[in-house]
């Protein structure tokens, strides 16, 4: 993640201890491009197609501020707190006598959404469906393209990668099969959308519960390497 994106002053002693061909390759790609890194590792309290989206997005966040990079373009998180903050939600009415006050006051719970707390936030969106209220949620794959297209008209960086080590565990998730269906759309933006997905597994798909047909359109998406 350093070489494709740091400033080349600070990675250049690094460069020239690599073999000459990865050398050549790497300097004439970072004359002009910059790649935005993204790193996540293990389950991450994925447990279905939600939490993997929100996973998503806290880790984009993150990344995003250890960089002191701030984007227009939001996260579920700060549309639900938008929405708290305003009188578009009657937190009285709403969650008065629910199991979100054992989390404290609204203060409280948007401080925690702040942080990019997950179970909070399902919690409140599991709550608010109850009531038969209902906010559309971001499409991961759209939206991380979203963030691609303000990082690189910024100027900030031309490619989005996510690199997910120790992704055995979301492959032997019950509800896996499902995920790979997220793992086919984001895969479907690096031809022409610049987000990538860089993922690191101790077991091929093939070796999980997941049905064959399943792995096999998704695999037709990824360039597979053993290492």
């Amino acid at each position: 993640k350093h070489l494709l994106f740091d400033d080349l002053d600070k990675i250049n002693d690094f460069i020239e201890n690599l073999e000459e061909q990865v050398k050549f390759k790497i300097k004439n790609f970072r004359k002009t491009k910059k790649v935005f890194p993204v790193v996540l590792k293990g389950t991450s309290s994925v447990i279905d197609n939600r939490t993997f989206a929100l996973v998503l997005e806290k880790a984009v966040k993150t990344a995003l501020k250890k960089e002191e990079i701030e984007l227009i373009t939001k996260t579920d998180f700060d549309k639900m707190i938008t929405k708290l903050k305003s009188d578009e939600i009657n937190w009285e009415k709403v969650f008065k006598g629910t199991e979100l006050e054992v989390y404290g006051t609204k203060e409280d719970i948007i401080s925690k959404l702040q942080q990019g707390n997950i179970n909070i936030l399902t919690k409140i969106e599991g709550i608010l469906s109850q009531k038969g209220i209902h906010f559309s949620t971001e499409n991961i794959a759209n939206w991380l393209a979203e963030v691609r297209n303000e990082l690189k008209n910024k100027g900030i960086a031309d490619y989005l990668v996510i690199y997910w080590d120790e992704f055995t565990g979301i492959l032997e998730l019950p509800k896996a099969g499902l995920l790979l269906t997220e793992l086919q759309n984001i895969a479907e933006l690096s031809p022409n959308k610049g987000v990538y997905l860089f993922i690191v597994a101790h077991r091929r798909p093939y070796q999980t519960t997941i049905s064959r047909d399943d792995v096999e359109k998704v695999l037709g998406r990824f360039k597979v390497l053993d290492y």
